[in-house]
């Protein structure tokens, strides 16, 4: 039994199929490919749920302990407060013509002394806290001579700005070194430790899935170990440079003046360091990553490189009070970047000597980018147990996989 059709009749009209061979779509090239690469990592890291909560949590944590501190500063009793019956007057050296200004200034008790170079002495010998002379130059203001610093009391109780002339000026190395051996040191320890894992746990997932033979059948392997260390780098770097940004914004919050002109160019040269430095962790994280095929055997392969970038945060934070530790560690290529800029802070190294550092620690990135490229090549299609150093340095590239 037939049934009929309800509604027009549909026409088709023929279309030409080419009569000339396929031709397959062209590869990408090696710069499409790595960066195709590395933006896949990049996303996929930063949707997540976890890496955005962290990175928020550490920069809220970094601008609240300056509010803090700025809070805590503020809060505190000025120099003149508690200058009760029961306590001590500051001692000030002055000379004849100086007393009627010294005089208006309450807290102090003036020692008359008979010319600059006798109050001089007595601010030397510790009889006074400071001494207050007449300019060297007339119109010029006056000046305030301390031992190591200066009270406060002193210099806010006169009407103008003084020239404040110290006689034995305490280092920054003494307050600096160990502070900023701490917030370097730490720094790279953690971002340092934290994106070389990611890395070398991305590797380890895609080998694991088996995901890594689909990308190789169309990425060049040096492209692929290309585009991991990229992405990883510049999310690393991103974070270090944020946090820079509020470090700055801290102390600019805080007035923390002389703190900003000595820090604000060696935090630059840090982040400099610390992204050629991290191109040379990467590398190796990522051929730890591709030497085993489960990620419970990660840990073992990746231990040595945990320890290399540790070396930094222990060694300067130990070795800090010796200039000669430091001048030697400025220039090896794993403690660099954190001994490099703690030296600029302090002022035993200068640019020159940040560029030799920079360029030694390039020079060994490239040499261990290399060697990881060839890890990696030998090693990312092989299964079954952890590689030897060895084999995976020295054994033949497995061929890639059907697709």
């Amino acid at each position: 039994m037939k049934t009929k059709q309800n509604g027009p009749r549909r026409r088709y009209t023929p279309v030409a199929l080419p009569t000339g061979p396929f031709s397959e779509p062209a590869a990408p090239s090696f710069a499409a490919a790595t960066w195709m690469v590395a933006r896949r990592d990049m996303t996929a890291t930063a949707k997540s749920k976890s890496f955005i909560i962290s990175t928020a949590i550490t920069l809220i944590c970094i601008l609240l302990a300056f509010v803090i501190v700025s809070a805590v500063s503020s809060d505190s009793p000025g120099p003149l407060a508690g200058l009760a019956d029961d306590t001590e007057l500051l001692k000030v050296a002055v000379v004849g013509e100086q007393e009627d200004v010294v005089t208006q200034i309450p807290g102090l008790e003036l020692v008359e002394a008979a010319d600059s170079e006798a109050a001089t002495e007595m601010v030397r010998s510790g009889e006074v806290e400071a001494a207050i002379l007449a300019p060297a130059v007339a119109g010029n203001p006056l000046q305030v001579v301390g031992d190591e610093t200066v009270p406060d009391q002193v210099v806010d109780g006169l009407t103008s700005m003084p020239e404040v002339l110290l006689l034995n000026p305490p280092r920054v190395a003494e307050m600096a070194r160990y502070w900023l051996s701490l917030a370097f040191g730490i720094l790279y320890l953690m971002l340092g430790a934290m994106y070389g894992q990611m890395i070398a746990m991305n590797t380890v997932v895609e080998k694991q899935t088996r995901i890594v033979e689909i990308l190789l059948a169309a990425v060049p392997t040096r492209a692929m170990l290309a585009g991991k260390i990229i992405g990883g780098s510049i999310l690393a770097v991103g974070e270090t440079v944020a946090i820079v940004g509020v470090c700055y914004l801290g102390m600019r919050m805080n007035n923390m003046t002389s703190w900003l002109e000595l820090v604000t160019a060696p935090m630059w040269w840090y982040v400099a360091f610390f992204l050629v430095g991290f191109v040379m962790y990467a590398s190796m994280f990522t051929a730890a990553g591709a030497m085993v095929s489960r990620t419970e055997d990660l840990g073992g392969a990746s231990t040595p490189i945990i320890m290399l970038v540790m070396a930094p945060y222990f060694l300067v934070l130990a070795l800090n009070g010796s200039d000669t530790a430091m001048t030697i560690m400025s220039y090896v290529p794993f403690t660099s970047p954190v001994a490099m800029p703690v030296q600029l802070v302090i002022g035993d190294a200068g640019p020159i000597q940040a560029v030799i550092s920079l360029a030694i620690l390039a020079v060994t990135a490239v040499g261990i980018g290399a060697g990881a490229a060839r890890i990696y090549a030998n090693s990312v299609l092989q299964t079954g147990s952890r590689l030897k150093l060895r084999q995976a340095f020295g054994s033949k590239p497995a061929a890639r996989a059907a697709v």
